[in-house]
């Protein structure tokens, strides 16, 4: 899923870059590309291992606690700073709930 969003991602974004590099109103240095290109490598092995990590173990329900936090942040904002959330923020906090639950009991039924 993450490879397939940064092939869009990339898809998006070549225009603008090729633009910009025909402009020549940006440079860029050989260890700028090194370092995208590295990140890439990066995300991609992370990515690919919590995908299996999520089908051993305890990795699924841990990784479903671990994503509760924006949930947490989003209810502490509004505690501490007694702000009203934005209807994205709402909706961010029911998918959050909802995919730690599935995932969970998920991995309970197995």
């Amino acid at each position: 899923m993450n490879i397939d969003g940064n092939f869009i991602l990339g898809l998006v974004v070549l225009p603008f870059f090729i633009v910009e590099m025909a402009l020549g109103s940006v440079e860029y240095a050989t260890v700028d590309y090194l370092l995208a290109n590295a990140n890439i490598i990066c995300i991609i092995i992370a990515s690919t291992a919590l995908t299996a990590a999520m089908d051993v173990g305890q990795a699924g329900p841990v990784q479903a606690i671990e994503m509760m936090k924006t949930v947490w942040q989003v209810i502490l904002t509004v505690v501490i700073d007694k702000s009203i959330p934005v209807p994205i923020e709402i909706a961010g906090c029911i998918t959050g709930i909802l995919g730690v639950v599935i995932i969970v009991l998920h991995k309970n039924t197995h």
